[in-house]
């Protein structure tokens, strides 16, 4: 089932670009993922990796880089445009650095120029930097799980009031690279790092039962967020919802993720194994459907007279989610079987896990996605 609630995820985010959704629910699930990442990378390294820190960089490494630059390299084909707005857009907020140096900057993900490409790779510096401290989190245990988490919301809260900390992540407060977000979404990491210590201590003692009422109460909680945050709703109670800046929406998608997760045994359908596989790649490539392409002005014409024929506004915005939607699973369906033939073959060839057999719940490299990291039997 962790499959389906990272899909569901990956599926907030879409919806919210495509704006059905308001950005608060966006940055909410955003926030969630940050949970998944904290809790998934300390089981991956207790099962795979131990103290081999270098296999556990490679594999980060070649499973991050390779749909990111072939996203930067086809938005760079297809939407020239785009791309000469954002040099200029850079250039007045950074500095023009040269158009070489700015792609060299957002092939290797660094921070503010991650999503100069792609806008939602710009999470992906935060996940480089938790992906480098986790081994030493990982080493000290839970106190090093604990000194992360302290060192991150002490330092956030002398830049900006603790309040913030719990708004959707990234949202007033911070852009890809700024020190807020770099130490605010260490809260995320920790709390979700924490959940996979406090479950291992229970050693897996809930019953079956009440892990299966845990995870459909995750999963029911995260799709009433998405539903109850939709477009259509009464503009009053989207208000209610999203009072305190998002706080509400905030608090419940990270409540429905930690429920979910500490209910998780390791143990995946094959359908939910598919849908895990497919949250980095619909996370990556929706965008180019629900904004750039949205800019050429004769498909963005007949999303409009589709619209006015059927006189539902809101048809626009349906259909847009709706090709983003399909795309984004043909899209990266084509790209988990590549990469399976491909680029999963040369992790394993240059660097292999601590331990070579798997048992039931350890992790399989294999499926792991930065992220939204999947697990399986």
């Amino acid at each position: 089932m962790l499959g389906h609630a990272r899909l569901l995820l990956a599926f907030g985010v879409l919806l919210a670009h495509g704006k059905l959704l308001p950005e608060a629910t966006s940055r909410s699930m955003v926030s969630a993922f940050f949970v998944v990442s904290g809790y998934l990378m300390m089981l991956t390294l207790s099962s795979n990796y131990g103290r081999a820190v270098l296999p556990f960089y490679w594999n980060r490494i070649l499973r991050i880089y390779p749909l990111h630059i072939v996203l930067c390299c086809l938005i760079w084909i297809l939407f020239p445009s785009f791309v000469s707005e954002r040099r200029t857009e850079y250039a007045t907020m950074f500095g023009d650095l040269g158009l070489p140096m700015t792609v060299m900057l957002s092939f290797m993900l660094l921070p503010r120029y991650a999503g100069f490409f792609n806008k939602p790779a710009w999470t992906l510096p935060f996940e480089l930097i938790y992906y480098v401290l986790a081994p030493l989190i990982f080493r000290f245990g839970r106190t090093g799980i604990l000194t992360y988490l302290a060192v991150g919301v002490l330092a956030f809260c002398w830049l900006r009031p603790a309040s913030d900390l719990i708004e959707p992540f990234g949202l007033y407060w911070t852009a890809s690279g700024t020190p807020e977000g770099v130490l605010g979404s260490a809260l995320y990491f920790g709390i979700g790092a924490l959940a996979f210590d406090l479950q291992a201590k229970a050693q897996w003692s809930l019953p079956q039962g009440a892990r299966s009422t845990l995870t459909w109460a995750g999963m029911l909680l995260l799709a009433a967020v998405l539903l109850f945050t939709l477009r259509f709703w009464n503009v009053t109670a989207i208000q209610a919802l999203q009072s305190a800046n998002g706080t509400a929406v905030n608090v419940a998608s990270v409540a429905a993720i930690l429920l979910v997760l500490f209910a998780w045994t390791g143990r995946e359908s094959e359908w939910s194994k598919w849908a895990g596989d497919l949250c980095y790649p619909v996370y990556m490539i929706h965008f180019m459907f629900t904004d750039y392409l949205v800019d050429v002005s004769h498909y963005r014409a007949a999303l409009v007279r589709a619209a006015e024929m059927a006189h539902w506004p809101d048809l626009e915005f349906v259909l847009r989610s709706l090709v983003a939607a399909v795309g984004s699973i043909v899209l990266g369906t084509v790209w988990v079987a590549v990469e399976r033939r491909t680029i999963r073959k040369w992790r394993w060839g240059g660097a292999k896990p601590a331990q070579a057999s798997r048992k039931p719940g350890e992790v399989d490299e294999d499926a792991v996605t930065p992220a939204l990291p999947q697990i399986r039997p």
